[in-house]
């Protein structure tokens, strides 16, 4: 899924990618935005849904 706009996505969205790659996109956007280390790459690879 790709999202193009200059905000977070929805909290869907954020649970989503959080649920099936372990990645917290919240936490890592602060820590991009007040300069620290972030980390993006997968932790996992499952699969998530909403409905």
């Amino acid at each position: 899924m790709i999202e193009v706009n200059p905000r977070l996505a929805s909290a869907p969205h954020s649970q989503l990618v959080q649920l099936a790659y372990g990645i917290d996109l919240i936490t890592e956007h602060i820590k991009l935005v007040i300069g620290g280390e972030w980390y993006l790459h997968k932790r996992r690879s499952h699969t998530a849904a909403v409905r």
